[in-house]
């Protein structure tokens, strides 16, 4: 299978959005392996469906495309920017369980310029996320989703909730896109 061979599937859309889910599987990290953010593959392929949009998702262990600026998984999103003409990224993310919030936003400058109130920042640390590196290319939004919002057998009800509150605010950013 192609996909597997390429560590990725991509998902033609028609609105020049692309959603993606580089942790959908493990991914290596300063000589460690970091668990897969479970279900985020299945958002971005539902959110993908509904909307139209473009996505890309992980779908073999690989280097973290967050931590590696070199990954085969980074490029190709910047292989997609330009392919498609993309004017938005939304960047999947999970969350641990014990996290307070269900569901947190962060964006890079260029998101914030148009969505200021909306989105937290990036932590400062010694990764670059693609975010950060696409600042001053393109509107980036990280939606990072606890457990329970991911996977729908820990608890039903806070999974639709997630559910409800990601469809909310992608309305809200295509109304005022």
């Amino acid at each position: 299978m192609n996909e597997l061979d390429l560590g990725f599937q991509i998902i033609d859309g028609v609105k020049p959005i692309l959603v993606i889910a580089g942790h959908n599987f493990n991914h290596g990290r300063d000589g460690k392996i970091k668990l897969a953010d479970l279900g985020t593959g299945d958002i971005v392929r539902n959110l993908c469906q509904k909307y139209s949009f473009y996505g890309l998702v992980s779908t073999r262990d690989q280097l973290d495309p967050n931590w590696c600026i070199n990954s085969s998984f980074r490029q190709k999103v910047k292989d997609i920017i330009k392919d498609k003409n993309i004017i938005l990224i939304i960047d999947i993310h999970g969350k641990s369980l014990s996290s307070p919030d269900l569901i947190e936003l962060k964006g890079n400058l260029k998101f914030k310029e148009k969505y200021p109130t909306i989105v937290n920042d990036f932590n400062d640390n010694q990764q670059q996320t693609l975010a950060e590196e696409l600042d001053k290319i393109i509107p980036v939004l990280q939606i990072e989703i606890r457990e329970d919002g991911r996977v729908d057998t820990i608890d039903n009800q806070q999974f639709l909730k997630a559910k409800k509150d990601i469809d909310s605010l992608l309305n809200v950013i295509l109304i005022h896109g």
